[in-house]
């Protein structure tokens, strides 16, 4: 079996024991295929995603923060913001979200520009920085919304009520 093969394989076993609510034999196995290969990005992620799911916001962190500074990713950012933004460290979350933004428009990626727009606006508020949040917002459908972990579905009338 070839090595993309085998990852493949390993990676359909890790989700499926997830799915399952299987959380510790999912992690085991992706600690095991980090340890062979700590620069597995596929497997860094999914064991981020199961320390996530398991509430572990802070260790999720640290495998996100590594994956984003390593693959450049713009995912990988949007996904550090939302465990950042999730574990309340706004202040993170803007930093990670800012980076995302220039990655996108420096290679014209704008899959995540709304989104990331929406969540810098949430941190903004969170850390006073209401006049920065606004211009986020202005860049914002008014039918956006999206789940912030504690705070349940936000709306962007409901960001520019919280500016007000």
């Amino acid at each position: 079996m070839n090595f993309i093969m085998s990852i493949n394989v390993t990676l359909k076993k890790v989700n499926e024991l997830a799915k399952k609510g299987e959380y510790a034999s999912a992690f085991e196995i992706c600690n095991q295929e980090l340890a062979v290969d700590s620069k597995n990005y596929d497997i860094l992620r999914a064991r981020a995603s199961i320390l996530i799911l398991t509430d572990e916001l802070e260790k999720a962190v640290e495998d996100l923060l590594l994956l984003a500074s390593e693959s450049g990713e713009p995912s990988d950012y949007y996904d550090l913001a939302r465990a950042q933004i999730n574990n309340q460290d706004y202040s993170s979350a803007i930093t990670a979200l800012d980076k995302l933004l220039e990655i996108s428009k420096r290679e014209d990626f704008d899959y995540y520009d709304s989104s990331a727009h929406f969540f810098r606006a949430f941190a903004l508020i969170e850390t006073g920085q209401k006049r920065a949040a606004l211009d986020d917002m202005e860049l914002l459908e008014s039918g956006m919304q999206f789940w912030i972990s504690g705070k349940g579905l936000i709306t962007v009338a409901q960001l520019q009520n919280r500016v007000k």
